[in-house]
């Protein structure tokens, strides 16, 4: 009896530590598909500028804050902070350890999750959530590293077109005629072909990169 009433005793335990494996969702196929994933995951989405930093130290002797504080003028607001205000990033002082996160002046697209019990929050994919804005036109070339073409050159992205064109010959050995020792190996292109990629640029206009944004909030709410 006390052998069963272990067996059971055990068995009910299984639930409570067996793990059940979650599916890891697939890398975006485009850079546009990884910027709705960023903005799908984000509850605070503006473009702004950078109009002060405060450092909050735990005492004088500390080289880390403790927390930052970063005011960012709302220029365009796409949902979660109004538009013309002042909203404030709090970010665990930490990741200022290395370097400053962010300067007096620059202007960002931010996509930003919301903030937890204690104030602090952080944008979305780290700092590729934080997207430079330069004359006019966002820097989407970090959000493209997410994309299944990582290694493409950071500042083009590689759209497949339906033309198919010779690929760049790839030797391969004939082999010698019967009778007659192998000399130093003999190559010549094999017909193979390969798709032709057309180049186009990562840093679109802001107010294009916007209305996209809009967009996607709109047809969220619509669900």
């Amino acid at each position: 009896m006390h052998r069963f009433a272990l067996l059971f005793a055990f068995a009910g335990c299984i639930p409570a530590f067996a793990q059940v494996p979650t599916a890891v969702p697939a890398p975006p196929s485009d850079t546009l598909s990884a910027l709705r994933r960023m903005a799908d995951g984000a509850a605070v989405v503006f473009a702004g500028e950078v109009v002060a930093i405060r450092r909050q130290m735990a005492s004088v002797d500390d080289a880390v804050p403790e927390a930052v504080e970063v005011d960012f003028h709302v220029d365009d607001a796409v949902y979660g902070c109004q538009q013309g205000s002042i909203y404030t990033l709090r970010e665990w002082g930490g990741l200022w350890s290395s370097e400053n996160r962010y300067e007096v002046g620059q202007r960002r697209m931010m996509l930003l999750h919301a903030p937890g019990p204690g104030g602090f929050s952080s944008p979305v994919m780290g700092q590729d959530g934080a997207v430079p804005i330069t004359s006019g036109n966002v820097d989407l070339r970090w959000v493209q590293t997410q994309t299944l073409q990582p290694s493409a050159p950071l500042t083009e992205q590689p759209v497949e077109l339906p033309v198919d064109l010779p690929r760049p010959p790839r030797p391969f050995p004939i082999s010698p005629p019967r009778g007659i020792l192998p000399q130093a190996a003999t190559f010549q292109p094999a017909p193979t072909y390969m798709r032709r990629t057309e180049i186009v640029p990562v840093t679109p206009a802001l107010d294009a990169v916007l209305t996209l944004l809009h967009t996607w909030e709109a047809a969220s709410h619509a669900r």
